[in-house]
């Protein structure tokens, strides 16, 4: 499930940050924290009340801005909408996260006031065995099972083993999601090569989040298996680090 909630900018000379991740990610941090919202379909396995500054189940989009100009680092924007997707497996947390931030009339990105123009819950989907994506954030993996790495090892997605990270994350994130193992674990994926080809292998962006510069991959993409890890991915982000604001996807089109 997601929700895209449309923001709207009144300043003609607007200006935030080119690494805006960490601002976003807080801005959800600060409503969990400031909310006490109720997680009473989870498993409490999953979500617990003490850990709500933990949950990590979701992910979200980059800011899609009407036009925009990159200077000095810096996103330069005029007045206008810019929308931003908020996706997760957890409806009741999807639900109420966008009731709060209806109540909140605004948010503030590195000092830029944004109002609350609308906000949208979208219609859920399920999808077949085969789909083409395009990411709306970068998808990023490691090799490093430890969390706590501050500078973890980036599998590039030129590397054999991208493919192989990407399924494996999703099969985590399912037993997380619903304390099973899924039936089907195969999953295939691939970037599209021919947009790769026009981008001259260009598909990389690194983003700063706190001390972390994490690389990830934006570029359209086919994965190839079973439906339920493909839903995992379209509801909690392909790859590592959603709730940082990486792995978001819309879809393309079915191929099956």
């Amino acid at each position: 499930m997601r929700i895209r909630v449309i923001l709207y900018n009144g300043d003609a000379n607007a200006s935030i940050p080119i690494n805006y991740n960490y601002t976003l990610t807080s801005v959800i941090y600060k409503i969990l924290k400031r909310n006490s919202l109720d997680y009473s379909n989870c498993p409490p396995d999953r979500v617990k009340e003490k850990a709500r500054s933990s949950f990590k189940m979701f992910t979200f989009s980059q800011l899609c801005f009407d036009t925009y100009r990159i200077e000095e680092e810096r996103i330069n924007f005029d007045k206008g909408s810019i929308e931003w997707y908020v996706s997760s497996p957890i409806k009741n947390f999807l639900v109420q996260l966008a009731g709060r931030i209806v109540d909140s009339k605004a948010l503030f990105i590195s000092g830029v006031r944004l109002e609350i123009d609308k906000v949208e819950t979208l219609k859920d989907v399920n999808f077949s065995e085969e789909v083409r994506f395009t990411t709306i954030s970068p998808i990023t993996v490691t090799i490093n099972k430890d969390s706590a790495i501050t500078n973890p090892q980036y599998i590039r997605y030129t590397d054999q083993g991208f493919a192989e990270a990407v399924r494996n994350n999703l099969i985590k994130k399912y037993k997380q999601i619903h304390n099973a193992e899924p039936k089907n674990k195969t999953l295939s994926f691939a970037f599209d090569e021919d947009y790769v080809k026009k981008k001259a292998g260009k598909i990389q962006k690194k983003i700063s989040f706190m001390s972390m510069q994490v690389i990830g991959y934006l570029a359209p993409f086919k994965v190839k298996g079973s439906p339920e890890l493909i839903k995992v991915g379209y509801d909690a982000g392909f790859g590592e680090k959603g709730n940082m604001g990486f792995g978001m996807v819309k879809e393309i089109d079915r191929l099956i």
